[in-house]
């Protein structure tokens, strides 16, 4: 409902619809910490009310919607190394993160290697392979601008 209602353009109802699903998946989890679907759907919600937030400019509520996704990522990872679907939300959460680093560099060099890794493997959708060579595009001319200033400031 939260989507529907951001693409309506009602974002503070689509952000209190956000927070409405990660108080019940909260619930749930709380019965059942074990339910993988539960943390997935957690996941997603925070990535959602991140990206509303971030529209609404509230970086600091924002971050901390991604930093909590980016937590559950890494739980859902542990519990199921090998889920192609739980991965790629982590990424995701990392390219929502990467907005918030001083330095991107090194987050998307991450993002970019695991995303190679995939596609090496054939897991990656031809949607996910245009993300990929789009964030690839990006990290190169993220590079050579940091090497161009870096040698306009060379004595």
């Amino acid at each position: 409902m939260g989507r529907v209602l951001s693409a309506l353009g009602s974002s503070d109802e689509a952000m209190a619809s956000f927070r409405d699903a990660i108080a019940i998946y909260k619930e749930l989890i709380a019965i059942d910490p074990t339910r993988k679907d539960w943390l997935s759907d957690l996941l997603i919600s925070y990535n959602r009310l991140g990206a509303e937030l971030q529209r609404q400019q509230n970086s600091k509520e924002s971050l901390q919607s991604y930093q909590a996704s980016r937590a559950i990522a890494e739980q859902l990872t542990l519990l199921d190394p090998e889920n192609v679907d739980w991965k790629l939300n982590a990424i995701s959460t990392e390219i929502f993160l990467v907005s918030y680093d001083a330095d991107p560099i090194p987050r998307l060099e991450m993002i970019v290697a695991e995303l190679r890794h995939l596609k090496n493997e054939g897991k990656l959708s031809p949607v996910r392979a245009d993300q990929l060579a789009a964030l690839e595009k990006l990290l190169f001319s993220l590079k050579s601008e940091r090497r161009t200033i870096t040698s306009k400031q060379k004595p």
